[in-house]
């Protein structure tokens, strides 16, 4: 494989070009990558130890201070990555924003409960909750396929 860059202020925008004469697993790769997941492994950090951890074991992330956490099956654990880059690269795994500062995996979900004040309470499969936001409820139900 041959990779070229051209660097030159007078292009406008990036534009990548891929040249091949059939279409193999490594140009479905690329592509993969190119589409936005390219997280495939969350680090995450307590008392000087790292843990790698896959998406199965994230409850979900949430932001602290100037910090964001990962809630997991090992614990609650620091991670360095911002919520925004979490939200992009992780939808295909089953991530949604619950709100501003809270971004969890569906997969997790055992249950939801409307509120009076039209937000949400999420019951998680380790007892715990979280609750959605009234803004997030819409994406919510759009991603279960509930109406109303």
């Amino acid at each position: 494989m041959k990779v070229h860059i051209d660097l030159d202020p007078a292009h406008e925008e990036l534009e990548i070009v891929i040249r091949t004469k059939e279409m193999t697993e490594d140009v479905q790769h690329i592509l993969k990558i190119l589409e936005g997941g390219t997280i495939k492994q969350i680090v995450g950090i307590e008392d000087q130890q790292f843990y790698l951890l896959e998406f199965k074991e994230i409850y979900w992330f949430y932001s602290e201070g100037r910090k964001v956490f990962a809630q997991t099956t090992k614990g609650n654990l620091e991670v360095k990555h911002r919520l925004y880059e979490l939200e992009s690269a992780l939808q295909r795994e089953g991530f949604v924003r619950f709100s501003k500062s809270t971004i969890a995996n569906i997969k997790h979900v055992k249950s939801f409960e409307m509120s009076f004040s039209g937000s949400m309470c999420a019951h998680f499969s380790n007892g715990m909750k979280e609750y959605v936001s009234r803004k997030y409820v819409p994406l919510i139900k759009e991603v279960l396929n509930i109406g109303g």
